[in-house]
């Protein structure tokens, strides 16, 4: 062991090779030192890890220059990278929720490329405020006075209770303490925001007799949570966003509904069930109502916050608003994205919307070119299909209800499914497919323009 641990190159002799020279002339020499330390240890660690013993010099430097490489592509290659979404869910959180349209990254473009008027009043000539950028459209699209935007949902309801409810208590019913991607419990963030969680009524049935029994002089917000990603029915009774805005009115205390979805249009015409859009919870006078951009809204990540105009202005004056504001980037996709919902081409231009309104015989057009396509290359190798199947809107709206599709069923033969599954996830780009009955899936409803071409190249190459 010992002998084969003095045979590792030290990093001056490995800087005096050429091919190391070559392979690390993009890096300045201290980053080039640092790459061939990690690529020495990991040997060393690996020699020790498995008792190797009568490795020659000559042997331990091709081993630390083929660690060298990999740790250089590391460096040099964007871990953050486009993928082909091929399962069928429009709003996949894992991999990124809505996509943003052309027009939308078009003016990200113009606007992050140079200067623009973030915080600078061009009528004054003075400092500006950068949520005048939406505010309007916002105030426009959902019936309320006022709006603010902070960088995500759960930003959102911390800074609406740090505001109003810091020593205070919040209402909220037992069967809307949610729990959702990423460890987020509404329970915790009550919690850190410094109010006190009233928990009231069952996980099934809350009534508004509930919310009256708990109120006193502490209490600051009854707050009504949208169950995003679940579904509960049978022996049930929820209170309506009336009933806790006649009981806010009457106790003094604030209304609060986190929406979660943001939706701005009825969905119902797309084959599925309607769910609360942010209009109309506005409309039954909930004091704030707050949402995420980049669900079903289709814009960018942001925590989206509507309603009284004064609730608003007092918010804007928290000091946290300093940490949770959104920037430029964020602001000039969620402005062009909220104008196609204003003009009403948002089905065409907004992607989700577009993915979401895809006809059927347009998706069974697409799944029989692409397995005619792959049925060609793969030959007698495996089979390619068309069936019937089931995507998901995802985003924490309609949880339970799925949307017809056509889907490409590929049965390998020479590999496994899982084989394949996870070629395919190492593909330039990477396709994210499923496995369904012995056989990997792709879901035509969530594949983009182009994104069939790739696909079949993809085969070709593997092939």
């Amino acid at each position: 062991m010992s002998n084969a641990l003095k045979n590792l190159p030290s990093v001056d002799s490995g800087f005096q090779k050429k091919e190391v020279r070559e392979s690390l002339s993009l890096f300045p020499r201290e980053t080039g030192v640092e790459i061939i330390r990690q690529a020495l240890d990991m040997i060393r660690k690996d020699t020790i890890e498995n008792n190797t013993r009568g490795a020659t010099r000559e042997e331990l430097e091709k081993k630390v220059f083929d660690k060298l490489s990999s740790i250089k592509d590391l460096y040099l290659s964007s871990r953050l990278k486009p993928v082909i979404n091929a399962t069928g869910i429009i709003l996949h959180t894992n991999l990124g929720r809505a996509p943003v349209g052309e027009d939308a990254m078009l003016n990200l473009k113009q606007v992050s490329s140079g200067y623009c008027n973030l915080e600078f009043d061009m009528e004054s000539g003075e400092r500006g405020d950068r949520s005048f950028h939406l505010e309007e459209k916002l105030c426009r699209l959902t019936g309320a006075e006022s709006a603010l935007v902070v960088n995500n949902n759960a930003a959102a309801v911390y800074l609406i209770l740090n505001t109003f409810a810091r020593d205070r208590e919040v209402v909220v019913s037992r069967g809307e303490l949610i729990e959702i991607g990423g460890s987020f419990r509404l329970p915790e963030i009550i919690k850190e925001s410094g109010a006190r969680l009233v928990e009231v009524g069952t996980t099934n049935r809350t009534y508004i007799k509930d919310y009256q029994q708990v109120i006193n002089e502490n209490t600051a917000v009854l707050l009504r949570t949208h169950p995003s990603n679940y579904k509960i029915t049978g022996f049930v009774h929820r209170v309506s966003p009336e009933e806790l805005v006649s009981l806010a009115q009457s106790t003094n205390t604030i209304a609060v509904e986190d929406l979660g979805n943001g939706l701005l249009v009825k969905i119902g015409k797309y084959g599925l069930p309607e769910e609360p859009d942010v209009k109309e919870v506005v409309a039954s006078g909930m004091d704030i109502v707050c949402f995420s951009g980049d669900k079903i809204l289709g814009g960018a990540q942001a925590g989206i916050i509507v309603g009284r105009k004064d609730l608003i202005k007092t918010m804007s004056r928290n000091p946290l608003m300093r940490a949770l504001r959104v920037d430029k980037l964020i602001i000039s996709v969620l402005e062009t994205t909220l104008y196609h919902y204003l003009i009403g081409d948002y089905e065409e231009k907004v992607p989700a919307f577009k993915l979401l309104s895809t006809s059927l015989e347009e998706l069974k057009r697409k799944a029989k070119k692409l397995a005619e396509a792959v049925g060609k290359i793969i030959g007698d190798r495996g089979e390619a299909g068309v069936e019937k199947g089931v995507s998901y809107l995802g985003g924490g709206t309609t949880p339970a209800e799925g949307l017809e599709t056509w889907l490409v069923t590929i049965k390998p033969f020479r590999i496994s499914e899982d084989d394949l599954n996870r070629k395919l996830r190492q593909g330039d780009p990477p396709v994210i497919a499923r496995i369904e009955n012995g056989k990997v899936v792709l879901d035509t409803r969530t594949l983009l323009k182009g994104d069939i071409e790739k696909i079949v190249k993809f085969f070709e190459r593997l092939m």
